[in-house]
């Protein structure tokens, strides 16, 4: 896939730009639903069982950061960051807080 994105040409026509638009927005929604997952996961042992046996399936968190930087960076997309972060703030953290303890200054 990486090597695909090395193949086009720094001006893209409009109906190429479109589908690479359509493929950043696809792996923004994998992105989105990969670290829900993680976040929703019963911790970090629980995720790296998940991680390592879908590892041959699905494309990788870090990958899709990779396609998202490479086609806002050199296509000059940067409207999609709006989108990135629309999909990272509908991402629900299910845990429970810690109480804070206020720390008295020293003096």
């Amino acid at each position: 896939m990486f090597s695909l994105l090395t193949r086009i040409s720094d001006f893209v026509s409009s109906d190429d730009m479109n589908l690479l638009r359509n493929f950043v927005r696809a792996c923004i929604s994998l992105l989105g639903a990969l670290v829900q997952k993680r976040v929703s996961s019963g911790g970090p042992e629980e995720y790296e069982k998940l991680s390592f046996a879908e590892a041959s399936t699905t494309i990788s968190e870090q990958s899709c950061w990779m396609i998202i930087s490479i086609a806002i960076g050199v296509w000059s997309q940067r409207d999609l960051w709006d989108d990135v972060e629309v999909t990272l703030q509908g991402i629900s953290v299910q845990s429970s807080p810690e109480p804070v303890t206020p720390v008295e200054p020293s003096v």
